[in-house]
């Protein structure tokens, strides 16, 4: 199961973010999108998870156009979690991974037993067992964002779309989601279409590189084929080299903003 985008054009009111965008995400995998703040990476997921109709072209979910797929079938094959969702007040951790069960038991059936296993297994995919009682208002904000990411992988889909779940956590955490979405990719056939902000965490994780530029996609394909361009140094405008570092894993180096006497700002270290 995957999706495909077909000359999409889509936006909010009379602006478009999109631009006659296409783009097909190798299922199974880890379909990465970058690109500078404003290019369109949000807009392109929330499209993407029937959240957003498009203006012109299509988003298909299996061949299907998505906005002929029933809202409770879609929210079991695609869980989508935004770049920063509202936080429930008085709800338990438990409970809100549990609200990722909701397409599979409906609004007034109980919690089955399957319904508590895939959020047992949620809470220690992502370290949040001892937590399960704990209130998330009171939680940190890394905190918080693993819950939302149990709540998104409770909802058991097979295919997931995040917008740069890793912003609030401390290198060590953003690690270990990445991890965990790269282990759930290769061992459970997951389909992963994740927005980074770190260039660096992008070519380690990424099986497959969306690169955009104001609503427009300027590459697909691997890290190692866009080490091959200079795609990188013209979008975000830096100086820069790629340099390959241990296990085969590619670093971007950019060292300084074209046309600016101050360093620019480092996109990955060694």
């Amino acid at each position: 199961m995957t999706i495909t985008c077909d000359a999409l054009v889509a936006g909010y009111g009379e602006q478009k973010v999109l631009k006659g965008l296409s783009l097909a995400l190798s299922p199974g995998a880890i379909n990465v999108l970058i690109g500078p703040n404003g290019c369109g990476k949000s807009t392109l997921l929330r499209t993407a998870a029937g959240l957003l109709k498009p203006v012109s072209g299509e988003v298909q979910l299996d061949n299907k156009p998505i906005g002929q797929w029933p809202r409770r079938k879609l929210a079991r094959q695609i869980s989508f979690l935004p770049q920063a969702p509202v936080v429930p007040e008085n709800m338990t951790v438990a409970q809100l991974v549990e609200q990722g069960r909701f397409a599979h038991r409906g609004l007034l059936g109980g919690m089955r037993g399957e319904d508590r296993d895939a959020v047992d297994w949620a809470l220690e995919q992502t370290g949040l067992t001892a937590f399960r009682a704990r209130s998330v208002a009171g939680l940190s904000g890394g905190e918080r964002q693993r819950v939302w990411i149990a709540a998104a992988l409770a909802q058991q889909t097979q295919i997931v779309l995040l917008d740069e779940p890793t912003t609030y956590l401390d290198i060590g955490h953003q690690l270990e989601v990445l991890e965990l979405l790269q282990d759930l990719s290769r061992n459970r056939a997951l389909t992963v279409l994740i927005s980074l902000h770190e260039i660096s965490h992008a070519l380690m994780f990424g099986d497959r590189i969306f690169l955009m530029e104001n609503g427009h996609l300027r590459f697909e394909g691997s890290p190692a084929a866009l080490a091959e361009t200079d795609l990188l140094q013209t979008v975000f405008a830096v100086e820069g080299s790629f340099r390959r570092l241990d296990r085969g894993v590619l670093a971007f180096l950019g060292e300084r903003s074209r046309g600016r006497d101050a360093p620019g700002v480092t996109l990955a270290a060694e």
